[in-house]
């Protein structure tokens, strides 16, 4: 083994323990080093045994007890001392061995894993901070010549980052992230000294300067701090007199839960790319874990579904495509694990505020599904699932583009009629009064737009409530209008999403909730009926409708609330499919709605898109 492998390896043990699992193969005594998702290490030992001959005993008892992975040189060998496993739970072994055989193989660490509870709006910060942990660790424990010209260049940029993400909140971005204010520059001191970091950092503000006023202030800060460090060194080396309270107070004025609609976010998502290109000849990390079952659907994917996302208009690579429209940014990513493969997707309009930021800082062939933040997850257990999933996401695609064909042919020749389309929506407004014949009686013709798709994939095919989706016309054109109020809902209907889901109202066809000072009585009535849940009720219709609130998947359709409850007017209890597309901000934010009504079919009610509202 040469000096400087043993080097690499004491230093290894010495200082970066935190991101380090140490494997053993007693059998053919190779010892493997996982450094963190960068490296990994192969130890081969030749003759090795742990039954350490006395005369060694002396040098064993040299070793460091706290060195997380130790060697040494003696006679006729060398001494290694290691933990197996990681920081958080391991077990010492000391070995003598005659020599060591080094071979050390890169990985791509480019795409670390983002949980979902990570992912703040934040996706590139979280992404960038762990890529930078990787790329700073690599510098300093394998340097310059261990790196290639995209990630030398990209030191600077990883050093700013660092000096950002060390005054970000605790709370916000755990102390995992890469270090704390008060040991950043300490953590590399092996190589680096805080000078080195002031002045790399401040190198690579110059690439922001008069586009990104934070960094400008930034860049003072920086420069500021570097002439105390200066006249520091001139006198003392005594790193204490660095004030890094102030100057955490400085920087995190900036930088403070760094959210993607911050200019500062620009500084990770740049990053993110050019890691991307630095990474793209190092071996997946995952190839290890491959077996026959990921094998057999990676290659699927690479010859019948990529081919196909491609001919749709699809741009990316593996595992994350996207297809920019007019009108929508269309998000695809595939994760293979062992026994099943997550199929994810989203849909976002172009004019929504994530959107229009993501795409400032990312171009759309670069973005990953992540980015968007919240999307849908399809579990597919083979071939045939994935072909379903993504042949029904291709195929709601298809409609959309046609929807969105045919809207943008109409906006061009009937800007006239759309003014007073508009006009006629407002005349429908919830609340206004009419004719009991007008309010109640629909006249409506259902236009593409209207027409909503039925996700298979998510529901029991038995469910009596997907009915509605072949009664989408009926109801439109033959459904008598009536307002509907909230009793209970599924949870996940009051946050954004897109997935359809089932809730309980109350509706009446009786004008006099038209009213708005008489709507909130139905509000009252809908609260009454969720409270009978856990109560035992003597008439039958109200215990139809504990045991559908209880059980949470019975369906209960057009059951006559008892006049005591309701003023002597006639009110019904029902479950409802709600669909996304037709709420304002794809999530449930009021008490009352909208309803068309078929009574006495099943389901008997369906929500008024919120265009016609």
């Amino acid at each position: 083994m040469n000096k400087t492998h043993k080097k690499i390896i004491n230093k290894i043990g010495n200082t970066y323990k935190n991101y380090i699992n140490i494997s053993l193969d007693n059998e053919v005594g190779i010892l493997n080093l996982k450094l963190d998702k960068f490296a990994n290490i192969e130890l081969k030992l030749k003759n090795a045994t742990q039954n350490i001959d006395e005369s060694l005993k002396e040098f064993v008892n040299e070793l460091s007890t706290s060195s997380f992975i130790q060697i040494k040189e003696v006679p006729n060998g060398y001494l290694i001392s290691s933990f197996i496993g990681s920081k958080k739970g391991s077990q010492k072994i000391t070995a003598f061995c005659e020599d060591i055989d080094f071979n050390i193989e890169f990985y791509d660490y480019s795409k670390i894993n983002i949980s979902e509870n990570e992912n703040i709006d934040n996706y590139r910060v979280r992404l960038g901070v762990k890529q930078v942990r990787n790329l700073l660790s690599k510098h300093a424990l394998l340097g310059d010549e261990n790196l290639n010209d995209i990630e030398k260049e990209l030191i600077k940029y990883a050093m700013l980052i660092a000096i950002l993400n060390s005054a970000q909140d605790d709370e916000t971005y755990d102390m995992e992230s890469i270090c704390s204010i008060y040991d950043l520059f300490l953590k590399y001191d092996n190589n680096y000294e805080k000078i080195e970091f002031l002045e790399q950092a401040l190198k690579a503000t110059e690439s922001y300067a008069g586009k990104i006023q934070e960094i400008d202030e930034i860049k003072n800060i920086i420069e500021e701090y570097i002439e105390i460090q200066h006249e520091l060194d001139k006198n003392t080396k005594n790193t204490k007199n660095f004030n890094f309270d102030e100057f955490q107070k400085k920087i995190k004025k900036y930088q403070e839960k760094c959210y993607y609609y911050k200019p500062l976010y620009k500084v990770y998502a740049d990053f993110t790319l050019e890691v991307k290109k630095a990474c793209k000849d190092f071996k997946n990390p995952t190839k290890t874990l491959e077996t026959d079952y990921s094998i057999s659907i990676r290659n699927y994917i690479d010859s019948q579904v990529i081919p196909v996302l491609k001919q749709s208009g699809f741009e990316g690579e593996y595992p994350y495509f996207t297809y920019k429209s007019h009108k929508k940014l269309y998000t695809l990513g595939f994760e293979i694990n062992s026994n099943k493969t997550l199929v994810k997707y989203d849909d976002r309009k172009i004019n929504s505020k994530k959107i229009i930021n993501l795409l400032k800082n990312v171009e759309p062939r670069d973005i990953n599904i992540e980015d968007v933040g919240v999307y849908l997850v399809d579990k597919c257990s083979d071939i045939v699932d994935i072909a379903r999933s993504v042949n029904e996401f291709l195929e709601e695609l298809k409609i959309q583009k046609i929807s969105e064909y045919g809207q943008t042919q109409k906006e061009h020749k009937n800007q006239n009629n759309s003014v007073a389309n508009e006009e006629n929506n407002q005349a429908s407004d919830i609340g206004d009064n009419k004719s009991n014949k007008e309010a109640n009686e629909s006249n409506f013709v259902m236009q593409d737009k209207d027409y909503i798709k039925l996700k298979k994939m998510w529901y029991d095919e038995n469910d009596e409530l997907l009915n509605l989706y072949n009664m989408q016309a009926e109801f439109f054109e033959h459904g008598q209008r009536a307002l509907g109020a909230i009793v209970a809902a599924n949870e996940k209907l009051y946050k954004w999403g897109i997935l359809d889901l089932p809730a309980f109202i109350v509706y009446s066809l009786d004008e006099y909730y038209n009213d708005l000072e008489n709507m909130q009585e139905l509000v009252n009535i809908a609260y009454q009926v969720g409270e009978l849940s856990g109560r035992r009720q003597e008439d039958n219709n109200l215990k139809q409708i504990v045991y559908a609130l209880e059980t949470e998947v019975d369906r209960a359709f057009g059951i006559k609330l008892p006049h005591d409850m309701t003023n002597g007017r006639d009110v019904f209890f029902t479950s409802v499919m709600i669909p996304r597309k037709y709420l304002p901000k794809k999530k449930v934010d009021r008490a009352v709605y909208p309803f068309n009504i078929l009574v006495g079919r099943r389901p008997d009610a369906m929500l008024v898109p919120h265009w016609y509202w």
